[in-house]
């Protein structure tokens, strides 16, 4: 990882890669309660796969629309939906 220093003035200002996005997440600490979304850092882990195209196409989002109200990623309500044990067909 190249420190900004060493990072050209036009590659501060390209989206992230997904690579980039993926090595982010691994790097943050285990253990750690979990953050204002009830999420902890290994639940992002375990479930990269899962969750990696909604997490890569936020941060592509917020690149493309150039969105300056930052403050707004830091702050999500996010609700999971218990599955059914037995799936009902609608008629």
């Amino acid at each position: 990882m190249s420190t900004i220093q060493e990072t050209p003035g036009l590659e501060l200002d390209r989206p992230f890669s997904e690579n980039e996005i993926e090595q982010a997440i691994m790097s943050l600490p285990n253990d750690r309660p979990p953050g204002p979304d009830g999420f902890t850092n290994d639940f992002y882990k375990h479930c990269w796969e899962i969750i990696k195209p909604d997490i890569v196409n936020a941060f592509h989002s917020i690149y493309i629309h150039h969105c300056g109200a930052l403050q707004y990623v830091n702050s999500a309500n996010l609700v999971l939906i218990p599955k059914e044990d037995v799936a009902d067909e609608a008629h």
